[in-house]
């Protein structure tokens, strides 16, 4: 039975199995616990993962205390790109909601994957603009919907979860 990581590569690139094991050589895969951070704001952030179980929150806080909240759930990739690329310190804070199994690359790794696999410059390329796509869609969510419509939505998504 292959890993679902598998399956979310496949679904981007051609990828034959000599190359996917050569990849997953390149990861680790962790457990955590409900409420553990995989990121902490003002840290720099040297990992990409990816979540094989569980569902994992990022999140900042605004000065007014207001907290702007994304999920991953089993089948996505998270990470704080920005922090993962520039080097600075992490703006986000990348949280375990329930107990979690993710998969985790390094930015070394990361690395010597794009440049030593076949094709994986290219799913990387395509999750990055996914993901900055994502982004451009929910700085337009936020600024047109009011809280309770994005919260509605949410709720809509992961209505797996339990998040109290």
């Amino acid at each position: 039975m292959k890993a679902p990581i598998f399956f979310n590569i496949k679904e981007k690139i051609n990828i034959s199995e000599k190359d996917f094991n050569q990849f997953l050589a390149l990861t680790e895969q962790v457990k955590v616990k409900k409420n553990n951070f995989f990121i902490n704001e003002g840290n720099i952030n040297n990992y990409i993962a990816f979540v094989n179980f569980g569902a994992l929150y990022s999140y900042t806080i605004y000065d007014k205390g207001n907290k702007h909240v994304e999920i991953a759930i089993e089948n996505h990739w998270i990470s704080d790109l920005f922090s993962f690329f520039s080097k600075e310190v992490s703006v986000f804070n990348i949280q375990d909601i329930e107990d979690t199994e993710i998969i985790i690359l390094s930015k070394d790794n990361f690395e010597k994957a794009c440049d030593t696999i076949p094709n994986f410059e290219r799913f990387f390329r395509l999750l990055i603009q996914s993901a900055y796509v994502d982004t451009l869609k929910r700085v337009s969510r936020i600024y047109g919907n009011t809280a309770k419509e994005r919260y509605l939505k949410l709720v809509n998504r992961v209505t797996h979860l339990d998040l109290k």
